[in-house]
């Protein structure tokens, strides 16, 4: 699903103002899904579609930290390292 519409910066955009108007209340009945390694991996694969490769890493990073058992997010931590330029890393600016 989420490529079907393939509107990746729009899905980057989306995902971080998520991150930039919400928290995480810790309340027993509150979902916690949101805040583990999935919004992260979301964050990962739209950043790095859109063109964001170093903010992907930093996004793949952090999903993996959040599940250290998931091989597919260690994986593709190796992925966009093997994609990133130096270029890219040098003139990467927050």
């Amino acid at each position: 699903m989420f490529d079907e519409y393939q509107d990746y910066n729009g899905a980057y955009n989306l995902l971080i103002d998520g991150l930039k108007y919400s928290f995480f209340h810790d309340f027993w009945f509150e979902e916690t899904y949101g805040w583990g390694s999935e919004y992260y991996d979301l964050l990962t694969m739209s950043a790095f579609y859109s063109g964001r490769k170093v903010d992907s890493l930093i996004y793949a990073l952090i999903a993996s930290s959040k599940n250290n058992d998931d091989q597919r997010l260690k994986d593709n931590i190796q992925l966009i390292l093997n994609k990133l330029t130096d270029k890219e890393i040098t003139e990467y600016e927050e």
